[in-house]
């Protein structure tokens, strides 16, 4: 009996340890992806300004900024999408965005595009990262490309631009963008 227990907390043991060795590579593997996550962004960041030398100009004055490297979108009358990015504060990434939208009219196709999204104040910038930004899919987005951030507007401290990397999508619709926050653990906050 005395040898049974023995062994089972010996097993025990060595199980925890085991769990316990795994958890480490399991933290890395998700800093490693979070790393390429922003590396992504700032690439595509990095696109967004290429064609706009102006662009840096509505950065600088901006409290955060959200870039989604690629977010699809596709449907027959109703049509949805969704794309992750990454959200800066002061250059800086402090966590993840999830875009989801929804739009419901005369629509077919589907395309695949990138995202820049300007946050100008404070205020926008706490009600963005508490849920409560929501945006009109397509009305307020700016084409990317050569001097097009001089045609931003902001809608409740909020500016959108996009470039679309393929796909067509044929539309007179009404839909909106909702998006989810989660911030980065302070102690795996990537790209600092």
């Amino acid at each position: 009996m005395r040898r049974s227990n023995n062994h089972r907390r010996t097993s025990l043991a060595l199980a925890l340890g085991a769990v316990l060795a795994l958890v480490p590579m399991t933290a890395l593997a998700g800093d490693s992806r979070a790393d390429a996550d922003v590396e992504d962004a700032r690439e595509t960041l990095a696109e967004f300004k290429a064609n706009d030398a102006e662009l840096q100009a509505h950065l600088d004055e901006a409290v955060a900024y959200v870039v989604f490297q690629e977010v699809g979108k596709g449907g027959f009358v109703f049509a949805g999408g969704q794309g992750e990015g990454i959200l800066f504060e002061n250059n800086i990434p402090r966590g993840r965005v999830s875009l989801r939208l929804l739009s419901v009219g005369a629509q077919v196709g589907g395309q695949r595009f990138s995202e820049l999204i300007i946050i100008k104040d404070a205020s926008a910038l706490k009600n963005f990262k508490r849920g409560r930004a929501e945006l009109q899919a397509g009305v307020s987005a700016v084409g990317a490309g050569k001097s097009a951030s001089r045609q931003l507007q902001y809608q409740d401290g909020i500016a959108v631009m996009t470039r679309v990397h393929s796909g067509v999508m044929a539309e007179a619709s009404v839909g909106r963008q909702k998006f989810t926050f989660q911030r980065f653990e302070k102690e795996t906050q990537p790209g600092t």
